[in-house]
């Protein structure tokens, strides 16, 4: 990209065009000619002006986003702002040859983590005293059974999904978070561990307890009711 605006510059954006693409489809000169004038405009436009057209384009996509990592609508609306921020902290390092898009996405994925870090780190008091007997042991190894249920049946059963959403929520944030990373975000456990500095070991036991205090809470509020 570099190469194509000193050769616009020179006022050879034409025989460029001519000489090197000239052999593709028409529409994708025009996506290419719609990139390059962008990217130029960019180069005219200070750091302001280009964040402000960034808020007003890519908020929207940025919000889906950081709802779909955070699951809070609040948490969400500050992580947008904050990546904005940072965007305008760091614009000496954005790199026109990448999108725009692209390049915030990366800082709201690495603010995302640092937030999930930070609250797995928080404190948090919660008593597994109903889960084990005073020598380390499993009190009710029944939830240690499989479901009977079809898990495609409650995959698509609203009601299920809601009940599933309300006992989610309410385990402690140091189940939840890597719950969440793991099974919903689908990352892999040396993604989750890195993430919130877990060793292998400490996320299966995490993922462990956080799945039975999760089904023990749906077997009162669901399985209980049918």
């Amino acid at each position: 990209m570099s190469a194509l605006l000193r050769l616009t510059s020179q006022g050879s954006l034409k025989n460029l065009i001519f000489d090197h693409i000239k052999y593709l489809p028409l529409y994708i000169i025009d996506n290419i000619f719609i990139i390059f004038v962008e990217l130029f405009l960019y180069k005219m436009k200070t750091k302001n002006e280009v964040l402000s057209i960034w808020i007003e384009q890519y908020s929207e996509p940025l919000l889906n986003r950081a709802l779909y990592l955070l699951s809070d609508k609040e948490e969400a609306m500050d992580m947008v702002q904050e990546v904005f921020v940072a965007a305008l902290d760091a614009y000496e390092n954005f790199k026109t040859e990448s999108s725009p898009l692209t390049w915030l996405y990366g800082i709201l994925n690495h603010k995302c983590s640092d937030f999930y870090r930070k609250k797995y780190r928080t404190p948090s008091s919660v008593s597994l005293s109903h889960f084990f007997d005073e020598n380390g042991s499993w009190i009710d190894h029944s939830v240690l059974n499989d479901w009977e249920s079809s898990s495609e049946v409650l995959a698509n059963d609203s009601a299920f999904n809601d009940t599933f959403d309300d006992c989610m929520e309410k385990l402690p944030k140091k189940w939840k978070i890597p719950l969440r990373l793991y099974y919903i975000q689908e990352k892999k456990n040396k993604e989750v561990c890195q993430e919130l500095g877990l060793t292998a070991t400490n996320l299966w036991k995490i993922l462990q307890r956080g799945r039975l205090q999760l089904r023990e809470c749906l077997e009162f509020n669901w399985f209980n009711n049918l």
